[in-house]
């Protein structure tokens, strides 16, 4: 996912810094990839068709679990879900579901 190669690119633009520097500030955060990555630790109940209301609530509980950080570090932090973008539509549809809901 993402623009392959970026990241090397940036690397001479970029500095580590503790998220604690950015503290009062609001962050847009794309909750896509939190998706894709919980999908990985939901990964058999969604193989094996769970409908068990607990699971569905776990998935969305691990997700929402990551904006503790920011939270924690006096950040207000703005889910963005990205809608289907026309532009994305051949990657998009050459990937698996990853959900059975």
């Amino acid at each position: 996912m993402g623009i392959t190669g970026l990241l090397p690119l940036l690397k001479d633009i970029t500095c580590d810094v503790h998220l604690r520097s950015f503290s009062g500030k609001v962050a847009a955060i794309h909750v896509y990839c939190w998706l894709h990555k919980t999908v990985i630790f939901c990964v058999e109940e969604i193989i094996l068709g769970s409908k068990q209301r607990d699971f569905f609530s776990r998935y969305i509980d691990m997700c929402m679990k990551d904006t503790d950080l920011p939270i924690e570090n006096n950040m207000q932090p703005i889910l963005v879900f990205q809608k289907k973008l026309e532009a994305k539509a051949n990657v998009e549809s050459s990937r698996p579901l990853t959900c059975c809901c």
